[in-house]
């Protein structure tokens, strides 16, 4: 069966590894996006940093912070991307309609595909596991730079460089 319907499953294999690979770029350039936001929040907090760090408060608890507040950031952007996907799978058919009748244009050809519309379960487990991955990229792009400033003394930070 599998040679006989080669012609047929071998593209779908190949967009199945182009659309895993185009995941994984998208989650590394989330976390970098994340990394720069966070960078520039820091960077406008760093007065703050070093007073905390003037009146004793330890690298951990800055850091803690800062992962906390990514955390909730994290949590609200998983929630909303959720809410968001959810709404749109749900209403993903009658989208494809739309744009055919309108424009003529069709999502999956069903030549191809052999299917009358295009799948909309919902599978709890794999939402589950993008969700927590949202909120993972969320805390691994903001460690980079709550460590960094927390790693400088506070003299460095607090000093006035006046000409």
């Amino acid at each position: 069966w599998k040679n006989y319907c080669r012609d047929v499953i071998a593209p779908m294999e190949k967009e199945a590894t182009m659309m895993m690979m185009l995941f994984i770029m998208v989650g590394v350039i989330t976390v970098f996006i994340i990394l720069v936001v966070f960078y520039m929040i820091i960077s406008h907090k760093s007065r703050d940093i070093g007073i905390l760090k003037s009146i004793g408060a330890s690298q951990f608890s800055i850091v803690r912070l800062f992962l906390y507040f990514a955390f909730l950031i994290g949590l609200a952007g998983a929630a909303v991307g959720l809410a968001g996907g959810c709404v749109f799978l749900a209403k993903i058919n009658a989208i494809e309609d739309i744009l055919f009748n309108k424009f003529g244009w069709q999502l999956w050809n069903r030549e191809v595909y052999a299917i009358e519309q295009i799948p909309n379960q919902l599978h709890w487990q794999l939402l589950a596991i993008i969700f927590a991955s949202a909120i993972g990229a969320s805390l691994i792009g903001s460690l980079i730079p709550s460590w960094q400033i927390v790693r400088r003394k506070c003299i460095e930070i607090l000093q006035v460089n006046q000409l």
